[in-house]
């Protein structure tokens, strides 16, 4: 398993689904299948099948982890705006039809939370210029491949907007890429600089503020609504689907076993001091399940067992509510893409 510091509170922090099959692709690059992927980055069936969910932060980490060992293309750059929207729809849209060049990528640092929140970008501005500077909060020693794609984002939502306005490009990044920094300046068509201080995007132009030609006022207004309401449900998710999280995962942690799913939906109705209808309608509210949730947990906490103890598998099954033995063989099979034992071999 991959293994690195985990900053503070960065479990807690998530990105899109969406991002997985990115990933996934590059690691593909490198001879890595899929039951592969997902051994090594802590990624369930559940996270698979859900394309509207959110993914824990430790597990986006480890995608990234296993990124830095895929050699670097310039195939990984969106090419376009156009070409993120049947990813992203709403926030492409919303990008595409901002006021001003300005407003487009003051809201495309506003509404990133969408995409994933382990990273940041601070946004500085001038009267004729922009910069923003990429943040790893997980303090990671790589972080070049990830600043570039987030800057080339910035720089077609800016090249979409300005329509044809002249401008001045410059990309900063802290460390080098398997591609030669003059090969990703021609491709781009701006100037790109390795081993600099930061990773930095600076654009400089007297249109910034220029009305886009084909504003549509309407348009936009109802779009940053949509947007807007993905946020808040992100914010009550985080709040109530984090607070359950957690209490299901300390109840997992407990010596004294998991008993079973029924069981554990009482206890956190009696914790959380809430009906069982309001605590399911609750995270249905959130994009999720009690079932969804307690599985995944379960998958994680045999992951964990399997590989961090040496407690034996039949007692893990027992610990975690199975019925016997081979159930859980099945469900760690399903989720893992590996029975314990094959994996427990192969961790080691």
């Amino acid at each position: 398993m991959l293994t690195f510091p985990m900053p503070g509170g960065i479990r807690h922090k998530t990105v899109s689904s969406r991002l997985i099959g990115n990933f996934m692709h590059m690691a593909r690059r490198i001879g890595i299948a899929e039951a592969e992927f997902c051994r090594l980055t802590g990624i369930t069936a559940d996270d698979l099948e859900a394309r509207d969910g959110r993914l824990a932060g430790d597990k986006h980490l480890r995608m990234l982890r296993l990124a830095e060992q895929t050699p670097f293309a310039l195939s990984d750059l969106p090419p376009s705006l156009e070409a993120i929207y049947p990813h992203y729809p709403e926030l492409a849209a919303l990008w595409s039809v901002s006021r001003t060049p300005r407003l487009g990528v003051v809201r495309y640092v506003e509404h990133r939370g969408l995409i994933g929140e382990v990273d940041s970008v601070i946004l500085e501005q001038t009267q004729h210029s922009i910069r923003l500077e990429y943040v790893n909060e997980a303090g990671m020693p790589r972080s070049a491949a990830s600043a570039l794609s987030n800057f080339v984002l910035v720089l077609n939502i800016l090249r979409h907007l300005l329509d044809g306005a002249p401008c001045q490009v410059e990309i900063e990044l802290q460390h080098t890429l398997d591609v030669p920094a003059v090969d990703i300046a021609q491709h781009l068509g701006v100037r790109v600089r390795f081993n600099r201080p930061a990773n930095r995007f600076t654009c400089a132009s007297d249109a910034l503020d220029t009305v886009y030609r084909l504003h549509q006022p309407l348009v936009e207004r109802h779009l940053q609504a949509q947007v807007e309401a993905a946020r808040q449900r992100l914010s009550r998710r985080e709040n109530f689907y984090e607070q359950v999280y957690a209490a299901l995962q300390a109840r997992l942690h407990m010596p004294a076993g998991a008993s079973d799913s029924e069981q554990a939906l009482q206890a956190l109705c009696r914790q959380f001091d809430v009906s069982r209808w309001t605590l399911l309608r609750r995270l249905k509210q959130d994009g999720s399940t009690f079932q969804s949730l307690w599985s995944r947990l379960r998958a994680q906490e045999a992951h964990r067992l399997l590989s961090e103890t040496t407690m034996a598998i039949g007692d893990i099954s027992a610990r975690l509510g199975f019925r016997s033995q081979s159930a859980l063989s099945r469900f760690f099979r399903a989720n893992w893409g590996l029975s314990p034992a094959q994996f427990r071999t192969g961790h080691r």
